[in-house]
């Protein structure tokens, strides 16, 4: 589909060949593909709210990563996604640090963004000036249940008109972080997408709760 070969474009499987030179040209940062990414990549197209679970090394964050930034490349100055972790210092080995390479590889083709990594943040700019602060590019949220309050204070009073939540680590989140989302930020966007991420391991966290089908555990 049409996200599949932006991501192609994006982040090659393989190195580029010069079409006049015929020499390789080194791919930075390769996205590889398996049948269970082209299968996430396609229920995340498909719904609103989403939980995907699975072992350590599967690839979630990684996904998820580069749904989050083709997201926000397909309208910068309306969207503002977050992507949720534990900590500030785990997020860099979790989804964040995934983000940050895979936006490292091509800030300087799309030019509507910029990395502040010391801030947790990719600022939307316009010619390589921010102009919306905060409320539009991407951000991230350190949620675990200890910092509550601030993942709350982070959380409330940002709007967008599309709004992408990525919650790494669900399961080890506070609750209040998807109450939030849901009843913060979904009301006030045009287009809202919840997706939660986990190793799982309850049926009672945050993830369980999401995840839970309609018949219960």
């Amino acid at each position: 589909g049409h996200f599949m070969n932006v991501a192609k474009m994006l982040w090659p499987e393989k190195d580029r060949i010069d079409p006049v030179t015929q020499k390789v040209i080194p791919t930075s940062v390769k996205f590889i593909w398996t049948p269970w990414t082209v299968k996430i990549i396609k229920n995340l197209c498909k719904y609103q709210v989403l939980t995907i679970a699975g072992g350590s090394g599967f690839g979630k964050s990684e996904i998820c990563a580069i749904w989050v930034i083709i997201n926000f490349l397909c309208d910068p100055p309306n969207t503002l996604c977050f992507a949720t972790s534990t900590t500030v210092a785990a997020s860099k080995k979790r989804i964040w640090g995934k983000i940050v390479r895979y936006w490292t590889a091509i800030e300087n083709m799309v030019d509507c963004g910029k990395l502040v990594d010391s801030a947790g943040m990719i600022r939307y700019v316009e010619k390589g000036i921010p102009v919306k602060g905060d409320l539009a590019g991407i951000t991230l949220v350190p949620a675990e249940k200890k910092k509550e309050k601030d993942a709350m204070e982070k959380l409330r009073g940002m709007h967008a008109e599309r709004v992408i939540f990525v919650a790494d680590e669900l399961g080890a989140l506070s609750p209040s972080v998807p109450e939030t989302a849901f009843m913060n930020l979904k009301m006030s966007a045009k287009y809202f997408q919840f997706t939660g991420i986990d190793n799982p391991h309850s049926y009672v966290d945050a993830f369980g709760e999401i995840a839970m089908p309609l018949d219960g555990w």
